[in-house]
């Protein structure tokens, strides 16, 4: 089983897999495009994630913890966001 980490930022997303012990087997990067909405923003994260399982050959109900982060607070009723900070 594995972990599956997704780093949300205003210009990059990054999709990592790890190992149970922690250790990085696949990392994936791709534009955000945040200026296309909220929607497509979403669709390239779904789409990262399946790349990524599927460069590291995981199957997708094998893994045990899914993490989301990002640096921005985003309202989920107006889709405005705001820093949480550096």
């Amino acid at each position: 089983m594995g972990v599956i980490g997704v780093d949300l930022g205003g210009t990059q997303l990054r999709v990592a897999v790890a190992d149970d012990r922690g250790r990085l087997t696949t990392v994936v990067r791709r534009p955000t495009e945040a200026a296309r909405g909220r929607q497509h923003v979403i669709n390239r994260i779904v789409a990262a994630v399946k790349d990524a399982l599927g460069e590291d050959g995981t199957v997708p109900r094998s893994t045990r913890r899914r993490v989301l982060s990002s640096a921005r607070a985003t309202c989920p009723a107006s889709g405005t966001s705001r820093s949480t900070g550096s």
